[in-house]
């Protein structure tokens, strides 16, 4: 496993409120930016500790990644 990589991710996982993250995508609607939304678990995080591209793929300034449960938020704060 590589430490580094996922704690990118986990750098990378949004952890703020649901309105902050609301207000976020509203903005990036008006100006017409477009933003990949993955709903990420823990085997998201472990397939890309070992797939360069699809590291590369939530590692884009394009992606919003956000936890799909409770283990990932626990996991970021260790």
């Amino acid at each position: 496993m590589n430490k580094e990589k996922l704690q990118k991710l986990f750098n990378k996982t949004f952890s703020k409120t649901k309105k902050e993250y609301f207000d976020i995508l509203k903005q990036n609607l008006l100006n017409e930016a477009k933003t990949f939304v993955v709903t990420a678990n823990p085997e998201a995080f472990m397939i890309a500790t070992q797939d360069d591209d699809y590291m590369k793929m939530l590692s884009s300034e394009k992606t919003s990644i956000v936890p799909d449960g409770i283990v990932l938020i626990k996991a970021g704060k260790v």
